[in-house]
Order: structure tokens, then C-alpha cells, then sequence
């Protein structure tokens, strides 16, 4: 009696939803003609004669255009999630490193806006901002270069589509109701936007426009998140294209290409007094994101782990520690080769040796909370902490310290309200491993 052969079962606690396949050729044919459209649309705002003007009620309407047509193909045709193939890992320890993160940025901002209003000096040595930021780059790349490892070792590939739409619901959301508030405070005169901000900032590349004659400080931070979204492009494209050793090799070599060029453009080409946003570029700070991609690859071998597990011991910590804090004090606020060498080395310690005081302290709760928001923290604290503004109630906010209350409420608000259900939505049932510093360090003992 022959026997017939049966579709095996989908695994346990798995949620498939099924799109039609007709759908499937639509993809290509939906991005050739939305994307070009949308970038149409946006150049024409930013370069048009009229760029540099401050926005019009209209000009919010144009740019929700351009976000449709850019944002809703991935969404409508992306793959389904596979929840039950692909379990991401939950790196608590990496939280508290983003509390840190933040904190910089907070001190740095809360200081320049409260020394702004008074006329006073600015004490240097709490003037980090910029060290914070490459801190929040270093976790970048070494935790997504991380996933993406980890979702090929467990499913035998890489889903573009997953991790794009994935990006989306956990970046984009957040950001627009920040703009949203930012373009209505505008149009009701109390804070300075012009149309090039908006446009630059909804399609992420923020860091390549400079102020102008305008203060336009409202989405001077969507520099940084213009860098990280611009790389997320490449990112999985390249190591499931490359393999690991290629983009391993790939990854060194960009390195050493941005550290040169950045010495060489400062000192031949930039002014002597060039402004800050000339160092906001993607060209001369790529290496920050780069060094802990090639971390996160170099984690991933089990026994590069259990070296490095027993080589990050309390004093090499500490000795890691003092390098930065030199490299800080020599460098000031500029960004250098030897500070994105450094992050992703301390970063890998902590993950490794979780038995150890300084992850135990990186993995306190109420450090975890702050590194939890502190996307949102970095969004709305902007607002608060560094534009000024003379409408008679955004004015009261943005003196410390109420301007510090200000920016946790709605920071709070857009976690809860807003994060915490988008990212939900974006990775449906599954949920991360619960103790992952533990499993990172398992092999090391």
C-alpha cells in the first residue's frame, strides 16, 4: 500500500500569513515607478528656488506624498514574519550602554542651551554630545550586524524585505510624530523650519544640509539618524551579496578609506573655521558603524569568543576604559579612528563577562528603562533642550528644569504610546531570548 507524502507541520507557536503570489512580481514593477516619483518630489523641495524658505502649510502634504510613495511598497509586499524560524537575541547589557549614550547627549545639550541663555562659558568637560552619539553608532552596528548573523545562522539566510520592514516600523513612526509636532509649531510661528529641513529630514540625508542663514536647529539631530538609516540601506544588501569574509574585508578597507579621508579633508580642504555640520557627513564618520559591524562578525565565531571572554578580564576594562577617556580629552569634540576602535571593544567586554561589576551595573534596571527610550529621549530632547524659541509657552519648557521634565514626558509618551506598539506590530509573536549576555558568554567559561 503506497504511501503519501505529507507537508510537515508548521512549527510550534509558528504565525503564518500567506500573501497572494500574485503579488509577487508586483514588487519590482510598484518600486520602479513610486520610488523614482517620491525622489522627484523630494529634490524638487529641497533644491527648488524657494528651498530654503521657511515651510508653508502645503509643504507638509507634499512631503506625506513623497513618504507614501517611498515607504508603502515595502510594507504592502514585504515578506511575511517568520516568528517561529527566527528568535532575535536580547543583549540587556547593550541597554544600558545606549543610558550612557543618551546621558552624554542630555548633559552636552542641557549645558549649551542653559549657558546659551545666560552667556556664560561653556565648561568643556561636559561637553560630550559628540562621543555619545559615536557610542549609539558603535551599538548600532555591532547589534544589527549581530541580528543578521544570527537570523542566517538560524534560517540559512538573510530577509531583506524583513529586516527593511522591520526598520521601518522601529525608526520612521517615532520620528514623524516628532516632525509632525516640529511642522505644526512652525506653521504656528513659534520655532524656525524651512522646507529643506523637513524634506531632508523625512527622507534621511539630514546630515548632508547645513543651516543656512536660518536657525534651524528643531532637525539639526537627524543628522546622526540620517547616517544610521543611510547604512541600514547597505548593510544587509552587502553581507548577503558579499558573505562574511568578503564584507569582513570590505569593512576594513572602508575604515581605513574614512579615517584617511577625514584627516585629509580637514587639513587641506575644510576652512579653519569650518562649521560643525561639515563633520556630520556620512563620509567622515562611517568608521564608527563600521568597527562594530566587524565587532559583531568577530563575535560570531565561538572561538574568538572564548578568547576574548577570557582576555576582557577587570583590568584590561579599566585599562580600555582610561584609553578612551585620554582619546576624549585629546580629540575634544571630533571624532577619531582610535575612539571607534575602542567603543565596540568595550561593548564586546561587557556582553562577554556578565559576571563581572560593570555589565551587572549596565544591566540595572532603571539604566535599562533610560536605554529602552532613549530614541525617543534623542528625538524630542532637541525641542526642549536646544531651540529657542519665543512663543510665551514653548519658551517656559526649554529652562531647566523644566526643559529635562519635558523632554522625559514626551519621550515616555512616544515609547508607550507610540514604539511599543509599532515594534510589536513589526515582529508579530515572537519575541527575544531572555538571557542572552549569559548565552554570548557561555562558551567563554
Amino acid at each position: 500500500m503506497g504511501t503519501t507524502s505529507r507537508a510537515a507541520p508548521p512549527l510550534l507557536g509558528s504565525e503564518i500569513r500567506v500573501r497572494p503570489r500574485s503579488l509577487a512580481f508586483l514588487r519590482p514593477l510598484v518600486l520602479a515607478v513610486t520610488l523614482p516619483v517620491g525622489l522627484f518630489i523630494a529634490v524638487k523641495l529641497c533644491w527648488s528656488s524657494a528651498g530654503n524658505e521657511l515651510i508653508r502649510a502645503s509643504d507638509w502634504w507634499w512631503v506625506g506624498i513623497v513618504l507614501g510613495l517611498m515607504i508603502w511598497p515595502f510594507c504592502l509586499l514585504a515578506e511575511p514574519a517568520q516568528t517561529a524560524t527566527h528568535r532575535a537575541t536580547y543583549l540587556p547589557g547593550l541597554d544600558g550602554w545606549r543610558a550612557i549614550a543618551i546621558g552624554l547627549v542630555l548633559v552636552d545639550h542641557t549645558v549649551r542651551g542653559f549657558c546659551a541663555r545666560r552667556k556664560l562659558p561653556l565648561p568643556i568637560a561636559l561637553i560630550h554630545g559628540q562621543h555619545g552619539v559615536n557610542l549609539f553608532f558603535a551599538i548600532s552596528g555591532l547589534l544589527i550586524t549581530w541580528k543578521l548573523l544570527e537570523e542566517r545562522e538560524q534560517t540559512g539566510d538573510i530577509s531583506l524585505t524583513g529586516f527593511y520592514r522591520r526598520r521601518i516600523y522601529r525608526i520612521l513612526p517615532a520620528a514623524f510624530v516628532y516632525l509632525c509636532a516640529v511642522a505644526l509649531l512652525s506653521l504656528a510661528g513659534a520655532i524656525v523650519l524651512r522646507r529643506v529641513d523637513l524634506a531632508s529630514t523625512v527622507l534621511y540625508f539630514r546630515n548632508f544640509v547645513t543651516t543656512g542663514g536660518q536657525v534651524t536647529l528643531a532637525t539639526g539631530h537627524f543628522w546622526s539618524l540620517s547616517i544610521e538609516e543611510q547604512f541600514y540601506v547597505f548593510l544587509p544588501a552587502l553581507l548577503l551579496l558579499l558573505g562574511t569574509r568578503r564584507f569582513q574585508s570590505l569593512a576594513v578597507v572602508l575604515i581605513s578609506t574614512c579615517a584617511a579621508w577625514r584627516w585629509f579633508f580637514f587639513q587641506f580642504f575644510a576652512p579653519e573655521n569650518a562649521p560643525i555640520t561639515l563633520r556630520f557627513r556620512t563620509d567622515v564618520r562611517i568608521d564608527g558603524l563600521l568597527c562594530g559591524c566587524l565587532m559583531a562578525i568577530v563575535l560570531a565565531d565561538s572561538r574568538a569568543r572564548r578568547v576574548m571572554g577570557k582576555f576582557f578580564t577587570i583590568p584590561v576594562l579599566i585599562g580600555l576604559s582610561t584609553a578612551l577617556l585620554l582619546i576624549i580629552h585629546r580629540k575634544g569634540e571630533y571624532t577619531s579612528l582610535p575612539e571607534s576602535l575602542v567603543l565596540p571593544l568595550l561593548l564586546a567586554g561587557t556582553l562577554l563577562r556578565p559576571d563581572k561589576l560593570p555589565c551587572r551595573i549596565l544591566e540595572w534596571a532603571p539604566l535599562r528603562w533610560i536605554g529602552r527610550i532613549s530614541y525617543s529621549l534623542y528625538l524630542w530632547q532637541q525641542l526642549f533642550l536646544i531651540v529657542h524659541s519665543d512663543n510665551w509657552l514653548l519658551s517656559r519648557l526649554q529652562y531647566f528644569p523644566a526643559n529635562l521634565a519635558a523632554t522625559f514626558l514626551c519621550a515616555v509618551l512616544s515609547y508607550y504610546v507610540v514604539e511599543r506598539p509599532m515594534l510589536r506590530r513589526a515582529h508579530g509573536k515572537s519575541r527575544p531570548a531572555a538571557t542572552p549576555s549569559r548565552a554570548l558568554a557561555a562558551e567563554t567559561a
